[in-house]
Parts: C-alpha cells; structure tokens; sequence
C-alpha cells in the first residue's frame, strides 16, 4: 500500500513515522509537516491508498486537507489524527474512514490501516476484473477469460517488459533502450515512448484493465495486487506454474532471456523434487 501522513508538528510526526515503518515496513510512506506539499505529492501520486491527517494545523487543518486531497484523488482513504472528540461531526461529513487519537498507540494505527486493507480488497474482490498475464511462451493478457488485443505490439511488449520487472519502477530512457535498442534517447524517441504510452493506456481502459498499470509522470511499472500471472505463481512456488512452465518464457522478446536462464537454473530443482 501507498500512504501519506501530514502533521504540522516534527516531534508528532517523527513518532508516527517510526511507528508506521515499524508495522509497515513493506508499504510507501511519505510524511509532511506541509498540507500544501501534500496536495501536490497525491497530484503527482494519485494512487495513494490512505491519508493520515493531523486536524489541527494552521496552514490548513485536517478536514480542509482531506476536501483538497478527495477533488485530487477521489478514492483516497482519509484517517485523521486527533486528541479530541468535538471534530466528529466535521469528520463525517468528508466520510472519514477512521480516526488515530494523540498520543499515537501502535496498534489503533495498525487497526486503522488493517480495517482501510479489508475494506479495499471487499471492493476489488466485487468491482475488479480478473486478469491472468500469461508468459511461458508468447506473452499475453486475458481479462475474464477475454484475450487482449493490443492495437500496437510497441505498447504490448512495455507491458510484457514492465510484467518481467516484476512491479519495479521503469524510466522512460530504460524503457527507450529496451523497445528501440538502436535508438538514442532524444526527442524523437521520447516522442516515439509517449505514443506507445498512450496506445497502453487506451487498451488497458477499454478492457477494464487499467488497475494494473501504474502510469507514472517520470516512471511506470505494474500493480502487482491487480492481477495474476505464472511467472510470479512460478517464483511462488506454486505447483501448477511449476507444471506450467516448458523451458519458455516471453519467446517473443529477447530481452527476457536472463530472466528465462534463471527459470532454467530453478527447473533442474523442481524436476528433482518430483523424482
């Protein structure tokens, strides 16, 4: 997950720091002591999963903040941060989705984001889509069990790319290098990059499949929560992706090939196992 904390006060938010990375050390979080820095990281960053809020802030307080950050991001999960009791009123009004009182408790905050976790994956079990990403053999998309037809292989083989590096974020020079490999990274190949851009982006909306991609302004990569696939089953450890694989993987590209030589090096280990 993807969260932010703003508190005008250091002290506060150095504390709630040390405790978030302490149960969260897997999840992104960004602090500020500045509502306004805030609003333009969530601009910049609009798949932030959950906004913890100090209500009492000068510059701008708590339920302000969390109004500027919902016309921003919609979707965003506001907690607020608070020693009283008298802002409820306020708070439901903006549909928060919980609160964290002062002095901060490790467990009131892992609870919080515990109950946010919950509520997300009841929304995306009933609302997502299910997309399979395919790669032992030629790489391909299915979502519902609909095949994916990409009006450009350029924007088929980001994705596929951007699926090996297994949700690492990629620049648009890395990818450049990748898809044109005799290209220079100049205006004409950036130009190139922003076509092939927007060709994934219209695909993927008009399957449903946005969610699993992750379009950055100076970066893109995957959702890895948003869809399955057997190489990641493979690295998992999952028998059926163990079955699945046949000694190919992504055929079609040969940049994938130092992936493919690892999958090699673990197929001897499997094979041992079923002896």
């Amino acid at each position: 997950m993807h969260f932010i904390v703003v508190d005008d006060e250091k002290l506060s938010l150095s504390f709630f720091a040390n405790v978030c990375e302490e149960i969260q050390p897997q999840h992104k979080i960004s602090y500020f002591l500045s509502p306004a820095e805030a609003v333009a990281y969530v601009q910049e960053h609009p798949d932030t999963d959950i906004a913890f809020l100090d209500i009492e802030m000068p510059e701008l307080n708590g339920i302000e903040l969390a109004v500027r950050l919902r016309q921003v991001s919609p979707d965003i999960r506001i907690v607020f941060i608070t020693g009283h009791d008298h802002y409820a009123r306020q708070a439901f009004a903006v549909h928060a989705n919980g609160f964290v009182s002062k002095p901060f408790d490790a467990d009131e905050i892992k609870q919080e984001i515990a109950n946010i976790q919950r509520m997300q994956q009841t929304i995306q079990a009933q609302t997502t889509p299910q997309i399979w990403v395919q790669t032992f053999g030629h790489f391909q998309v299915f979502v519902n069990g609909r095949p994916v037809i990409f009006s450009s292989g350029k924007a088929q083989e980001l994705l596929a790319y951007l699926v090996d590096r297994h949700g690492s974020c990629v620049t648009a020079d890395q990818a450049i290098s990748i898809l044109w490999e005799d290209s220079s990274y100049d205006i004409a190949a950036q130009n190139r990059f922003r076509k092939t851009v927007r060709s994934l982006k219209l695909t993927l909306e008009e399957y449903g499949a946005m969610a699993l991609f992750n379009n950055g302004r100076n970066s893109k990569s995957v959702n890895l929560n948003a869809f399955c696939c057997d190489y990641y089953d493979f690295l998992a450890g999952k028998p059926e992706a163990e079955k699945a694989f046949m000694g190919e993987y992504l055929s079609n590209y040969t940049w994938a090939e130092p992936t493919l030589a690892i999958l090699l090096q673990k197929q001897p280990l499997l094979f041992d196992e079923f002896q």
